[in-house]
Order: C-alpha cells, then structure tokens, then sequence
C-alpha cells in the first residue's frame, strides 16, 4: 500500500502558468492598493507609540511599592549589557523627576501616534477592500483613539 501512494507526479506546464499567473496578480494587487506604504505608515505610528508609553510607564513605576534597584537588575537580565548604564540613567531620572505634567504629555502622545497608526491600518483596509470611506475625518480618529484606549 506505501508504495502504491509513493509516486512522483510531475508538475505540468499548466500548473507552473497557473501558480505564476496566481502570485503575479497578487503581486499586482499589491503594488495597486498601496499595501506597503499603509504597512509601513502604521508600523511607523504604532512604533513611535511605544517610545512615550515606556515614558509613561517608568513614570507611573515611581508611584508603585517596588524596590527599585530590585527592579533595575530584572531589566539588566533582560537587555543587553550595552544599554546597563542607559537603564540605570533613565530610571533614576523617571523615579526622581515624574510630574503630573510629564505624564500627560506623554499620554497624549502615545494616545496621538498610535491613533494614527490604526488610522492607517483602517484607511489600508479600506483601500485593500476597494471600499470608499464614507465618514468623515473627525469620526475616523475618534474611532482609532476608542481602538486604542479600549485595546486589551
């Protein structure tokens, strides 16, 4: 019975067309929806996003019962030991000089470039799908921010 499944099929010369038709119409497709300028544009946002949200982390860390030093030695477990004294700096700096105003300054920028990283993701959808956007710019950012702030 193995040897009855065991058998070489060829690949024809109608199957080679019909994969190379397949990918080269994705490819098309691609290039036409604008797919990698919308990839890049939210990984662009929701990147940024990132550098604020540690900001407000490491702010908000001076506030929590945690040993400090206790914390400092995890984080060097973590990263490279190049970035040990660029650690150590920015926490000392964050748990000695966090305001109220640093805060929300940061919460509004994470809130900002995120929300314009799905606001990306959405106007790509739309464009992937061939749908025309309907509603208007102020309802599109609102949408992204609740995306944002609602995100588990």
């Amino acid at each position: 019975m193995y040897k009855e499944m065991k058998h070489n099929k060829r690949i024809t010369r109608k199957e080679v067309k019909l994969i190379y038709e397949i990918a080269y119409s994705f490819v098309r497709k691609v290039k036409y929806d604008h797919v990698s300028s919308f990839a890049a544009h939210a990984a662009l946002f929701l990147l940024m996003s990132l550098f604020p949200m540690a900001m407000y982390c490491i702010a908000v860390f001076s506030y929590l019962p945690i040993d400090t030093g206790r914390f400092s030695q995890y984080l060097l477990t973590v990263i490279p030991e190049g970035f040990s004294p660029l650690l150590n700096h920015i926490l000392m700096e964050a748990h000695a000089e966090s305001t109220a105003a640093l805060k929300s300054v940061t919460m509004i920028t994470m809130l900002f470039c995120a929300s314009k990283g799905v606001y990306a993701v959405i106007i790509g959808m739309n464009a992937v799908y061939g749908i025309r956007e309907t509603r208007g710019m102020p309802l599109l950012y609102a949408l992204a921010v609740s995306y944002v702030v609602s995100a588990d």
